[in-house]
């Protein structure tokens, strides 16, 4: 998707005649407003996203996470705590798309962006799996008559 850039009015830091991009409709009373938005306030909004978003994903149910008890109690320094005034180091953005059906998720990995997807989204995830092994099973079908 290709943004237009336009020269215009920031509506995060009213900066004006400066480049901005249109990043969605602000809703009030049944009326709609374009909200466009310069360069150095949509990066900051798209950290702040990102942001909030990783550190307000869901952990595995309960039941997966039975361990044994630590012999030595947890401590939590301030250090441990990542800052939050910048983006994660890495990020992993998984996009499903099959049937009309459309699930995203962005995490830290690859495997935390799926369970995002299959907790968040089952039937996009069901109707994935369900394809991959439709596909595979063509393939095995093909190569069994190419062998034959």
């Amino acid at each position: 998707m290709s943004a237009d850039w336009v020269i215009g009015a920031c509506w995060r830091c009213d900066d004006t005649d400066v480049p901005v991009v249109w990043v969605g409709p602000a809703t009030s009373c049944g009326q709609h407003a374009p909200v466009h938005l310069c360069e150095d306030c949509l990066i900051a909004l798209e950290r702040r996203i990102l942001t909030h978003f990783l550190e307000h994903q869901p952990g595995p149910p309960l039941a997966a996470t039975i361990a044994p008890a630590p012999t030595v109690p947890l401590v939590r320094t301030a250090m441990a705590k990542r800052p939050t005034d910048r983006p994660p180091a890495q990020l992993v953005s998984i996009e499903l798309g099959l049937f009309g059906l459309r699930a995203q998720a962005d995490g830290r990995t690859g495997r935390e962006a799926l369970r995002i997807i299959r907790e968040r989204h089952p039937r996009v995830a069901l109707a994935a799996v369900g394809t991959s092994a439709l596909m595979f099973a063509i393939l095995v079908v093909v190569a069994a008559c190419l062998v034959a």
